[in-house]
């Protein structure tokens, strides 16, 4: 290696003259070569452009995904307070919550008239149709469960068995359950577009 005396570039022992500013290895100038100029670096000022940020999406798909439980979640609401109301009812306190289906509360309602005329067999009948009210709060449970799965198909059977189950209280004309039904179905519904959004 050797250092050009003039401009003090670094090269190659093969190398005769510099290729910056063609200066012999003695230090005499080679007339024939014309170096180019080196041109200053230009800045870019082009606009870089910024990442997108990403920031609402993950907040609007967090929000799709709590709507999307909510709706799920439900059908948990409505299985447990079933049980609930089924437990009060058979056990004679007269109350329960509007939350509940009215399939398991016909069941009751039953047993319960039935239970009145044959006392002896009360206490087996009321067992009875306790266990009728778990299967069928079960399978609401169940609903729930695979919805949470996000099967979407599991909201839509969901809906329709729940809103058969609203008949019932249509037919009765308790406006107050069957209002709620319809608000928990709303809900339930809006859990599915939430699914299918994040789908």
């Amino acid at each position: 290696m050797w250092n050009c005396q003039k401009c003090g570039e670094s090269l190659e022992d093969s190398s005769k003259t510099c290729w910056m500013c063609g200066t012999a290895r003695d230090g005499t100038q080679d007339p024939g070569l014309r170096p180019e100029p080196v041109r200053p670096a230009v800045p870019d000022f082009a606009p870089q452009q910024e990442p997108a940020d990403q920031g609402g999406d993950v907040r609007a798909s967090i929000e799709m995904e709590n709507r999307f439980l909510s709706g799920a979640n439900w059908f948990f609401w409505i299985a447990g307070l079933s049980i609930v109301n089924s437990v009060l009812m058979l056990s004679g306190t007269g109350w329960g919550f509007i939350i509940g289906l009215g399939m398991t509360q016909m069941i009751d309602v039953i047993a319960t008239e039935i239970a009145l005329q044959e006392k002896e067999a009360a206490t087996v009948l009321k067992l009875v149709a306790f266990g009728f009210d778990l299967v069928v709060a079960g399978m609401c449970a169940g609903v729930g469960l695979l919805a949470r799965k996000r099967f979407a198909w599991a909201f839509i059977l969901g809906m329709i068995l729940y809103a058969m189950d609203g008949m019932i209280f249509l037919l009765f004309q308790d406006w107050l359950s069957f209002g709620f039904h319809v608000f928990a179905l709303y809900g339930i519904w809006n859990g599915l577009k939430a699914l299918r959004q994040l789908q």
